[in-house]
């Protein structure tokens, strides 16, 4: 009865983070009859009764872990992504890498849509760089590429590579996205 309770938005963030094609599961020191509970509930699988040192070893590799507790602190710094609660314990804030500064597990389906954009804008222009480059070189190694024009053409990389990142400035902040 004095076992902790689920998050009221608790099921809602699973649903969207399962349906990002994201793989869940929760770690708990809790017992087990608190883990058959959370699991009837979250439809998720979970590992009950573990120690930090267990909850690290059950990590895989690129991992996120979200955790609000002192036993949390060691598997959020193990984590690829470790994610503390705001109202979370000194420790499991210092060892996250984020601060959810909003106690609301919907932010995390949120930051996983904006950090697969930044990703998506980082690679294209990673590939826009590789493909300017390996043309520039090539053509004024042919001498089919004047000094002067390779300035210009190397202003105007650069513009295509800032607008691409400004369009990030485009992504839905958390409160346009919930209307």
């Amino acid at each position: 009865a004095l076992g902790e309770k689920i998050r009221a938005e608790a099921k809602e963030a699973v649903e969207q983070l399962q349906s990002r094609g994201l793989e869940l599961g929760v770690l708990t020191g809790d017992e087990a009859s608190a883990g058959e509970r959370w699991q009837k509930a979250l439809g998720i699988p979970v590992n009950a009764a573990l120690s930090p040192d267990e909850k690290m070893k059950q990590l895989m590799e690129n991992s996120a872990m979200v955790g609000d507790g002192i036993n949390d602190g060691p598997a959020l710094a193990a984590a690829t992504v470790g994610l503390a609660m705001n109202h979370g314990t000194d420790v499991a804030r210092t060892a996250a890498d984020i601060v959810l500064v909003r106690d609301d597990l919907r932010v995390i389906p949120w930051l996983v849509d904006l950090s697969r954009e930044s990703m998506k804008r980082v690679k294209q222009n990673l590939g826009w760089a590789v493909i300017y480059n390996l043309l520039g070189v090539a053509l004024a190694m042919m001498g089919l590429l004047q000094p002067v024009f390779s300035a210009f053409a190397m202003v105007a990389s650069s513009i295509f590579v800032t607008t691409n990142a400004m369009k990030m400035n485009q992504f839905p902040l958390l409160e346009e996205k919930e209307n």
